[in-house]
């Protein structure tokens, strides 16, 4: 009961780091930067714990397994298989995004030329995929270093969008014709608090005997959880996308000379979010 209290804590942090991030978006006031400092806190330490929780429950999970002298083989692809029942994975709907635009390419490149297999080309030819692949490249986590004062890293997208079109005109891969259903309201997904529920009818096939109980509920958990950090990462980026769209509204309206995200320090952003709040209400 504890640890599947602690994963459902980890869900609700998150639902308060995006939730303060969109409020900044939107009203780009002290309060809500101040709020979003402490809800960043939050998910990193989220972040930073989930790795040795997530150790732990697996731990569990492998000798409980062991001790019912279930085969690794035969664990391993329970696991694999049972990972495929829960609904919400942003890894999976981050590959679903990636093969819908490389279908599109794919496509032009069959009616046109080869032009837009560079980036540049895709800047000037074709305007509605080059916005596609920057709405994707806020939405998920691409590289483990992720720095909110970067741009957004359309290029290391579009390497996987033409890799994935490549696969595609081999009949490697199914295309996605139809672009994927926007998983998210604004941002996050509005039943964020129940995202890694996981189908536990697949364990019971797998292991339907009463013996197999308490190992059901830790594998169950062990995959949530495996789950669940991926989605973190994603959402942290998504969320540090919605503060910047806040602080670039801060810098406009000031008109700063440099770029507002690489001020020297948090009291540098604070005291220009104190200026802008001073500016917009007289």
């Amino acid at each position: 009961k504890e640890c599947v209290a602690l994963r459902d804590r980890y869900n609700i942090v998150s639902c308060s780091f995006l939730s303060t991030c969109q409020k900044f978006s939107q009203n780009p006031s002290l309060a809500n930067w101040k709020a979003y400092e402490s809800s960043f806190r939050m998910l990193h330490g989220a972040i930073y714990t989930h790795h040795a929780f997530r150790e732990h429950v697996k731990t569990q999970s492998t000798k409980l397994a062991h001790d019912l002298n279930i085969s690794q083989f035969h664990f391993d692809q329970f696991q694999s298989d049972h990972m495929g029942t829960i609904d919400y994975q942003e890894d999976t709907l981050f590959r679903l995004d990636i093969i819908h635009i490389a279908t599109l390419l794919a496509e032009k490149h069959e009616s046109e030329n080869e032009t837009f297999m560079n980036l540049d080309s895709i800047r000037e030819y074709y305007p509605d995929i080059l916005l596609k692949l920057e709405k994707i490249a806020i939405k998920y986590r691409l590289s483990k270093d992720t720095d909110i004062a970067q741009e957004p890293p359309v290029d290391q997208l579009f390497e996987k969008v033409a890799e994935a079109m490549i696969q595609i005109q081999a009949g490697k891969l199914e295309p996605i014709m139809v672009e994927p259903k926007d998983h998210t309201k604004g941002y996050f997904p509005s039943s964020l608090l129940k995202v890694n529920e996981i189908n536990s009818t697949s364990a019971t096939e797998w292991f339907p005997e009463a013996e197999y109980q308490e190992l059901r509920r830790w594998a169950n958990l062990s995959i949530e959880l495996r789950v669940q950090m991926c989605n973190l990462h994603h959402w942290k980026v998504r969320g540090n996308a919605m503060i910047k769209q806040g602080l670039i509204e801060v810098q406009e309206h000031l008109n700063l000379p440099k770029n507002i995200l690489k001020l020297s320090s948090l009291q540098d952003i604070r005291e220009s979010i104190t200026d802008y709040c001073i500016m917009t209400s007289t």
